[in-house]
């Protein structure tokens, strides 16, 4: 306890700013049809701002993982926030063409990039590892609480204080998340046997051959539930079945509640399952199978193409059991490196995801038919899933026990 009761405050400072991350990551799903309407462009020209904050997000694990252990992540936190948020957010507020919005991401990418590796980082280091799986799991429950703000309530911000003003509330809420790291994080203690040098580190994660089969999923899983949720769930209920405004909102909020609800599901699994493969492969399974039904209902029903984005929603982030799964094949001077590297993957197959559906979608517009578009984005994520499953499947379930010594 008296570890963890000092580092209490530090750590919920973290969670809150994780809230301020995952809303960050979804808000253009509500946001674009509005922006694209004022622009006078088409909502898939938005798919860029989405990719963008996913990208640079992506890249910045590599400097981030190397300075978590030597330079503490109370400090790498405080300073890209403050950074990254605080500027993005005023590029934003004066936007007027999609390209300012998509500097703007990038910028908020940056100071959005540690917040999750650095409470992992505090997790890994002070905590043991049969525990890393449920508490990253529970983080991303509550962190998944701001794609709920993100849905409803930024329709509702909107209308009352119109998108630029909801933006500059937005900037007085990081900064103020951003001081409250600064000022609460408690670094935990260096590694006994030191930490790995910064780019050696990650070659060193490389080499552990039981991580490869898990590489794959890590690159398409999470990015399947947050891209729909994230950039396409918006503007296929907007274009597929005419929602708007807070109809849109709320719609949107059922995905976002069903991914709260399958977090916090997801959180004591393994340890009720007795394996982290044994809930990751099944649910990623399962929600490869979910959108495959939603490409063949595309147009079908409103109602159903709901109910089966919240399913998805709640099937798909198996990622914090996921990242369990692979902590257990980290030695404990690679932590920080390990999990900034399978992040790195999560959130670099994101951005790329999106970038792709959204070259997909506006290839597939001149027929006339958006149905057909989105049908084709949803049938890819149930390949790349699908796909990704296969070769999970090879996967190790734990590290071999050492072998004792014979005479």
């Amino acid at each position: 306890m008296a570890l963890v009761s000092p580092a209490l405050p530090g750590l919920i400072a973290l969670a809150f700013g994780y809230v301020l991350s995952q809303f960050y990551r979804a808000c253009l799903a509500v946001m674009t049809p509005v922006l694209a309407r004022e622009f006078g462009v088409a909502p898939e020209d938005f798919a860029p701002a989405s990719a963008m904050f996913f990208l640079v997000f992506a890249l910045m694990q590599f400097p981030i993982g190397a300075m978590l252990g030597r330079v503490g992540p109370r400090r790498v936190t405080g300073a890209l926030m403050a950074f990254g948020c605080l500027s993005g957010l005023a590029v934003f507020s004066q936007a007027t063409a999609p390209w300012h919005v998509t500097l703007a991401m990038g910028l908020i990418g940056i100071g959005c990039a540690p917040i999750y590796m650095a409470s992992l980082y505090i997790y890994a280091r002070t905590m043991p590892p049969a525990r890393f799986a449920f508490l990253s799991s529970t983080l991303l429950g509550v962190g998944a609480l701001g794609n709920l703000v993100s849905a409803a309530p930024l329709s509702f911000a909107m209308e009352a204080l119109g998108w630029r003003g909801t933006i500059w509330a937005l900037a007085a809420i990081s900064g103020a998340g951003a001081l409250a790291i600064w000022a609460l994080v408690r670094d935990p203690p260096a590694p006994k046997e030191g930490v790995a040098p910064g780019l050696g580190g990650f070659l060193e994660v490389l080499k552990i051959k039981a991580l490869w089969p898990m590489m794959p999923l890590f690159l398409v899983s999470y990015a399947v539930p947050a891209g729909i949720r994230g950039l396409w769930a918006g503007p296929y209920l907007d274009e597929v079945f005419g929602l708007s405004g807070e109809s849109l909102g709320l719609a949107i909020l059922v995905m976002a509640a069903a991914m709260t609800l399958g977090s916090f599901l997801y959180a004591p699994l393994d340890r009720l399952v007795g394996s982290q493969k044994g809930v990751v492969l099944p649910g990623a399974g399962i929600t490869a199978l979910l959108c495959g039904v939603l490409a063949f209902a595309v147009d079908r029903s409103m109602t159903l193409s709901v109910v089966l984005l919240g399913l998805i929603g709640m099937t798909g982030l198996s990622f914090g059991v996921h990242l369990g799964h692979a902590r257990r094949f980290l030695p404990e001077r690679l932590v920080g490196q390990g999990v900034t590297l399978m992040n790195f993957l999560s959130i670099g197959g994101l951005g790329l995801g999106q970038a792709l559906t959204g070259g997909l979608v506006a290839d597939l517009r001149g027929l006339g038919d958006p149905a057909v578009a989105y049908g084709a984005v949803f049938w890819a994520y149930a390949a790349a899933l699908s796909g990704a499953v296969l070769i999970y499947a090879l996967a190790p379930r734990h590290p071999p026990e050492p072998q004792e010594k014979t005479a």
